[in-house]
């Protein structure tokens, strides 16, 4: 699906363009034809988004679906002898050392087998905590106690790469940025529901329904059946 919306200040957004290409059912799956079907669906709706004759978008945001990448909220503590001032290279420093540990557990080789290496998609950081207190401003406070919940997911680099370059083409624009059907749908229900830290999270589409439970503020757990 892909979609063109106006946004101008203090006017509601608009959406000027939306359509949707299927892709055909598989009888012998492989994630092979899926990646090549996704890629002539994106290539026909960009070249049907172009055609209406709006002009080039000034941002470019491609949300995947659930059966295109693996994520998993980690919940990451890191504790020292000594109280430490907590900076942002601390933060990243204990995110990417995570990181390294989770990708030699094998936990995303379903897709590296069918479509190259795979590249971290999201690290987004969803709360940390202080000697054990939430604080949305950590930077500068002593610490002997850090904790990050953080939301990390994984697609095959052969993916991104050729949505890049079809819509690149098409539109003549490296402005593109990228995310998760899951976390994109989180941040916008979390502004939505600030006061509620706990709801679930129901898309329920002709083939897949996802659901999305969020506890304390963060992504607990996402499904798909």
């Amino acid at each position: 699906t892909g979609g063109l919306i106006n946004i101008q200040k203090n006017k509601n957004p608009e959406i000027v363009f939306n359509q949707k290409k299927d892709i055909s059912f598989q009888d012998h799956f492989s994630f092979k034809r899926l990646f090549y079907a996704i890629s002539r669906a994106i290539l026909s709706v960009a070249g049907a988004m172009h055609s209406q004759g709006v002009g080039r978008p000034e941002k470019i945001l491609c949300v995947l679906g659930h059966h295109l990448y693996v994520s998993q909220t980690r919940v990451i503590k890191a504790k020292y002898d000594k109280p430490i001032v907590v900076t942002k290279k601390i933060i990243d420093d204990i995110v990417t050392s995570d990181l390294q540990s989770f990708y030699l557990k094998g936990d995303f080789k379903e897709f590296t087998d069918h479509n190259g290496p795979n590249v971290v998609l999201e690290k987004n950081n969803m709360r940390i905590k202080v000697n054990g207190y939430e604080s949305t401003n950590p930077f500068g406070k002593e610490a002997s106690d850090i904790e990050v919940s953080v939301f990390i997911s994984v697609t095959p680099n052969g993916l991104l790469s050729d949505i890049r370059r079809i819509i690149s083409t098409v539109f003549h624009s490296d402005e593109i940025y990228f995310g998760t059907f899951s976390f994109s749908i989180f941040n916008a229900m979390r502004d939505c529901l600030a006061k509620n830290e706990n709801f679930a999270i129901f898309e329920i589409g002709s083939e897949i329904t996802n659901l999305g439970i969020i506890k304390y503020g963060i992504i607990e757990e996402t499904f798909s059946f």
